[in-house]
């Protein structure tokens, strides 16, 4: 790559690493926004990628429609299609419809 940090890493792996350091720290809105970066950088670390899928199970409910919506479009375009992760965030968005009032 064009860029070298000061340790000799690109700048996607260090950051990379760095997320992973902090994964479980995350709120929603960062994890969402994470996991929606990822596939605009090329990111294909698969530990972080693992990392994130399961920080993000344990904390979907705790996301906003629009979390949902990001986790959802980031997985799926790295090509992460758990069941697990997925019925999770379909619950959580069909909890949230239910919760809409009506206007």
């Amino acid at each position: 790559t064009l860029f070298r940090s000061a340790r000799g890493e690109a700048p996607v792996e260090e950051l990379s690493q760095a997320a992973l350091e902090v994964a479980d720290e995350f709120t929603p809105q960062e994890l969402a926004n994470v996991v929606w970066a990822l596939p605009q950088l090329s990111a294909k670390d698969q530990h972080l990628v693992q990392k994130l899928a399961l920080v993000a199970r344990h904390k979907v409910q705790r996301f906003t429609p629009q979390g949902l919506g990001m986790i959802a479009l980031g997985f799926s375009s790295l090509g992460i299609y758990s069941e697990t992760l997925f019925s999770a965030i379909s619950q959580a968005a069909q909890a949230q419809a239910r919760d809409c009032n009506a206007q």
